[in-house]
């Protein structure tokens, strides 16, 4: 596996390099910032942080400027529904410290901001990600570890008794994120579980 690669960069383009390393050639798909240190720095070295992707019929590469943003990466290629492409735009617009401030905000609207990722999809990855702990540097301990006491049981009773009632992990997430932007935060796990049934149930 390929973590990290050194070398100058031979091409460029929209969204890839390729990497001459020691004579050989490493095409990689990569964010906006490395495709634009290389076309910049011509014959300077340029250090690239690597995710080695292996699916069943190939093998890709994709180069991050440090491996905050590769790790932030490969957490979000983890979530349902967010492939290589789109964990790498994700990337691309936002950055490691937009990224973990919006999660740690619940800011959905910044991840609206990436091409082809609407509201539904941006809830459920702001709430999956909350809860796989990006963004919990980003807020003091104090005010993290009071918003996490606060909130945190609500939404997994409510998780739960939404379960219990067969509806999909993710649509859950989706609605109770949706429910917690239009309603505010819930006081009683009741009431985001009867917010949440009217995402699900498309009720108004």
């Amino acid at each position: 596996m390929i973590g990290w690669l050194c070398g100058t960069a031979i091409a460029a383009g929209e969204n890839r390099i390729i990497l001459n390393v020691n004579g050989v050639g490493y095409e990689l798909m990569a964010t906006t910032s490395i495709v634009a240190a290389a076309t910049a720095r011509g014959d300077t070295e340029l250090a690239v942080f690597v995710h080695t992707h292996v699916s069943e019929d190939r093998l890709d590469l994709y180069g991050f400027e440090d491996a905050e943003c590769r790790d932030a990466f490969r957490t979000l290629i983890g979530l349902s529904g967010v492939g290589p492409r789109s964990g790498l735009q994700i990337i691309s617009v936002l950055g490691f410290e937009d990224l973990t401030r919006a999660i740690a905000l619940e800011d959905v609207r910044s991840l609206q901001r990436v091409p082809g990722i609407g509201k539904k999809m941006a809830a459920r990855i702001c709430l999956e990600l909350a809860e796989k702990g990006l963004g919990s540097t980003i807020l003091p301990a104090g005010k993290a570890k009071a918003s996490q006491k606060a909130r945190n049981p609500i939404r997994k009773d409510a998780i739960m008794a939404l379960q219990a009632l067969g509806f999909p992990q993710k649509d859950i997430l989706t609605s109770i994120e949706c429910a917690i932007e239009v309603h505010g935060e819930p006081k009683t796990v009741e009431d985001l579980v009867a917010q949440a049934l009217q995402e699900l149930t498309g009720k108004t």
